[in-house]
């Protein structure tokens, strides 16, 4: 069942960056999240939407090597993993 509430994509993301940081630093990678203060909230199930952030992400942690990627979520909120022998 999907519950919709108002979801702050902000928070969310700070919380998946704080979460991961641990996977990434098996690693030696950097989660460095810089978030736009001005995103609106919007309705969505918090849960679902963690779940979805968490398998994009451990995937792109898993696959990184020694490179940086970069990639946009929503246009405007980027979460940004720097491998730290390279930076």
């Amino acid at each position: 069942m999907i519950h919709k509430n108002r979801v702050h994509i902000s928070s969310l993301l700070a919380d998946l960056a704080k979460s991961l940081q641990t996977i990434a630093d098996q690693k030696e990678i950097k989660i460095l999240y810089q978030p736009k203060s001005d995103l609106p909230l919007f309705l969505g199930d918090y849960d679902r939407l963690r779940q979805l952030f968490v398998i994009f992400l451990d995937n792109a942690i898993k696959g990184m090597e020694s490179w940086q990627m970069n990639s946009p979520i929503f246009g405007t909120v980027f979460t940004k993993l720097t491998d730290p022998v390279k930076a």
